[in-house]
This record gives structure tokens, sequence and C-alpha cells, in this order.
């Protein structure tokens, strides 16, 4: 990927800005599916993965920067009462950047009436950092001289972690060709990775951090925090034709 061009502006007129970049991504995974009875399924496997980067713009250098996954993950389900079904699972991620992590996972789903389901959820999710997040070293140079350096690497950074809360209603009209997906969600992440810009020009160069608490609104925060409600409706009124609305609100 190219992105190449001229700071145009005073006082760095004539810098060139250049935020090229080359990388490839491999995997490799497998999968088995086991269902011993008519009211469990199971399913487990595992994945390799490689992502590598190279970017002088960004890293002030022409080495390949390397991030190694390696992947387990499961899933079940299991319907243990005729109007319950557990579905349950989890990941075990390892990876060059981030560390091993753990991402667990369960929705639990009641249909009470024909037609008529609900279902609470809690999910958990990890993102290591990213090439950039962690070893960016931006140096902006006029003429091949550096002129500033604008990022410097970051050293240390933690995983962003996001729990997930859900709790949904399914509404299924086969005689109407109509259905409607609702679900309220609370979602909190904490050890967010932010850009913090500092002062490049004057000798302080920017870099990526975990920020453990955030302050807006007169008040400190530990965490980032999402609510909010989103629906989805269908309605099929006749063979080739299907109508869709859908709707997220949320703060």
């Amino acid at each position: 990927m190219t992105d190449q061009f001229a700071y145009l502006a005073s006082p760095y007129n004539g810098v060139s800005i250049d935020f090229g970049a080359q990388g490839t991504t491999d995997h490799i995974s497998a999968q088995h599916n086991w269902q011993p009875w008519d009211e469990l399924r199971w399913v487990m496997g595992a994945e390799l993965r490689r992502e590598t980067m190279v970017s002088r713009p960004w890293f002030d250098s022409d080495a390949t920067f390397t991030n190694d996954f390696s992947r387990w993950f499961t899933h079940v389900e299991w319907r243990f009462a005729p109007k319950w079904l557990l579905n349950a699972g989890g990941m075990l991620e390892r990876s060059t950047l981030g560390g091993e992590t753990v991402a667990p996972r369960a929705m639990i789903n009641w249909q009470w009436a024909q037609g008529h389901t609900l279902r609470w959820g809690v999910a958990v999710a990890n993102r290591p950092p990213s090439f950039i997040e962690k070893y960016a070293q931006v140096v902006y140079r006029k003429s091949g001289v550096a002129n500033y350096v604008a990022y410097s690497p970051s050293g240390n950074l933690s995983n962003e972690q996001m729990l997930s809360r859900e709790l949904g209603y399914l509404l299924q009209w086969p005689e109407r060709k109509f259905e409607a997906d609702l679900r309220v969600f609370d979602e909190r992440m904490t050890n967010p990775i932010t850009r913090l810009d500092n002062n490049p020009a004057g000798g302080q160069p920017g870099y990526y951090a975990n920020v453990q608490s955030i302050t807006g609104n007169g008040q400190t925060y530990s965490a980032i925090n999402f609510t909010g409600a989103e629906y989805q409706l269908k309605w099929q009124p006749w063979r080739d034709a299907t109508l869709r609305l859908n709707q997220s609100l949320f703060k």
C-alpha cells in the first residue's frame, strides 16, 4: 500500500509524508464437529496464524515485524430441556504482541412459547496491540535529513479487553413471514490503547499507551462503557421480496 504526499503548509513545507506499508497474513486451521446425540453438538479446533508488516515510514526501519498467533477454540450447543438451549465456548490465544489470553462466552435461550424466545448472554473479547501501536517510530525528513520525530515506540502495551452483556428477544411469526430480533446490551472496555500526541515539534514525540482513566463531563472513568439497544425487523410480503429494518441506539 502506497500513501505518500508532500506537506504544503508552513513551517514544514516540502516535508515528505509517507504512510506506505506492506503486510502479509498466513494461517492454517483445523476444526472437528461432534454430535454424540440430538441434544448436544460440540465443535473444537485450532489455528496457527502469522502476520507481518514492513514500513520504513511507520518504523524508520526496513525490518520485518512479525506477530505469531496460536489459538484453540471450542463451542458447545446443549438443549438440556425442551424449551432451554445453552451455547457456551471460549478461545485460548497466545500471540507475540499480546501474550496469552482467554475469551469465554455463554448464551442461554428460553423459548417460553411457540415463536417467542428470550436470551441472555455474556462474552469476553481481547485485542492485542497492533504493530503501529507498539513499534511506531515516525520520523519526518526533508531532503533526507530528519526534521522531527512524530512518534516513538511505546514499549510495553497490554491487551484491550471488552466485556459484553446482552438481553434479547426473538419473535418468529412464520404464518405472516415476519421476524423481530431485539436486544439491549452493555459493553465495558478496560485497558484501552490510546494515541497520545504530546508535542512532536517541541521535541516530545507522541506515542501509544494504555489509558487507565479518562476524564470527561467533570468525571473520571476507569473504563469505557457502551450501553444501548438495537432491533432488526424482517418481513417477506411475497416469495421474491424481503423487507428489512435495522436500527441501533447507544451512548
